[in-house]
């Protein structure tokens, strides 16, 4: 593979993380927006705690998601630098379920 395809194929795959990122950032945005108008005054303090508790929730997962990106990106790097054959390659610890 050229050095060119390389270099296109890391900026595929940083730029579709990166709007994986704004779009979940963009959905929590208006989650947090939508329950805020269903409580008059946004001051219910348990839905705020529920609210937040859910925030602490998606950001969990996000950083799972973030992880299993970078485990990805790491593999794809190792399998375009290598002069390895594929199946010499091994995968990432951690495999996508």
């Amino acid at each position: 593979m050229t050095p060119a395809a390389i270099e296109a194929l890391a900026a595929i795959i940083g730029m579709t993380s990166i709007g994986i990122i704004v779009l979940v950032g963009l959905k929590m945005r208006f989650n947090h927006k939508f329950r805020m108008r269903e409580t008059p005054g946004g001051e219910d303090t348990e839905r705020l705690t529920e609210a937040v508790e859910q925030l602490h929730d998606e950001i969990r997962l996000m950083r799972e998601e973030f992880a299993d990106l970078d485990d990805r990106v790491d593999f794809t790097e190792r399998m375009l630098s290598g002069g390895k054959s594929r199946d010499a390659i091994a995968p990432p610890e951690t495999t996508p379920v």
